[in-house]
C-alpha cells in the first residue's frame, strides 16, 4: 500500500458503478464543464465516463493512493483516442485530503465534483469537506454517492451542511439503479441496504451574505 488507503485498488465499488450510470444518463449536465473526481480509486470510472462521453471542458481524476494514480494514468493512456478534447485536458492528480499542499493550487477550479463512497473513514471526513469546498467553484455542484453504512454518510452530510454547503438528497437518481435495488431485495437474502445501496446527494455552496 502506497498512500492514504488501499480500498480504491480492491475493486470498482457499487457506488462508483451507480455514479457512472448517473453520468451517462445526464451527459448534458457535464458538457463544457470543468470536472473533478475525488477519491476515484484505480478506475475513476465515473470521471473517465465524463471524459469519454460528455464533452467536458476538462477532467481531473484524483486519489490519495499513489498506486491508484498510476492505474489512472494507465487508463488515460489506454483510452486517449476516445477523448473528444485536446491532449492534456484530462489529467490525474495525487490528492491526499489531509495535505493542503496537494490542493492549494486547485481552489475554485471545478464546476462539478464527483465523489463515490468516500464518507466511511472517520478520521478524514472533515478533511473531505474542506477539500470539496476548496476545489468547487462558487456556483458549482458536488455529486456525492455512498451507502449509509451505519451513519457515516449522514455524519459527512451533517458536517458539510454545518460548514459550507447546502445539501439536497436525491431520492431516485436512476431507473436502472432502482430496478436493481428491487431485484436484490427480492432475491438476495444477504443484501443489506445499509451497506450495499448507494444513496445520492447534491452539495452546493452557501451564498455569502
Amino acid at each position: 500500500m502506497i498512500g492514504v488507503n488501499n480500498t480504491g485498488n480492491v475493486c470498482i465499488w457499487p457506488s462508483e458503478e451507480a455514479l457512472t450510470n448517473y453520468v451517462l444518463s445526464h451527459r448534458k449536465m457535464f458538457k463544457g464543464k470543468r470536472v473533478c473526481e475525488v477519491g476515484g480509486g484505480m478506475a475513476s470510472l465515473a470521471g473517465l465516463a465524463v471524459a469519454i462521453s460528455c464533452q467536458p471542458q476538462c477532467v481531473m481524476l484524483t486519489d490519495g493512493n499513489e498506486t491508484s494514480v498510476s492505474c489512472i494514468d494507465a487508463s488515460i493512456s489506454a483510452n486517449s483516442e476516445l477523448f473528444n478534447f485536446p491532449e492534456g485536458m484530462i489529467s490525474s492528480h495525487l490528492l491526499d485530503w489531509t495535505n493542503k499542499a496537494h490542493y492549494s493550487s486547485l481552489e475554485n477550479s471545478f464546476d462539478i465534483i464527483l465523489c463515490a463512497d468516500c464518507c466511511f473513514f472517520d478520521e478524514v471526513r472533515s478533511d473531505l469537506v474542506q477539500v470539496l469546498n476548496a476545489l468547487l467553484s462558487d456556483n458549482g455542484i458536488v455529486v456525492v454517492i455512498a451507502p449509509e453504512r451505519s451513519g457515516t454518510r449522514k455524519d459527512f452530510l451533517q458536517k458539510a451542511q454545518k460548514s459550507y454547503f447546502n445539501v439536497k438528497e436525491i431520492d431516485q437518481y436512476g431507473d436502472d439503479v432502482m430496478r436493481m435495488l428491487e431485484q436484490h431485495q427480492a432475491t438476495n437474502e444477504l443484501f443489506d441496504v445499509n451497506i450495499h445501496f448507494p444513496l445520492m446527494a447534491h452539495l452546493t455552496k452557501k451564498k455569502s451574505l
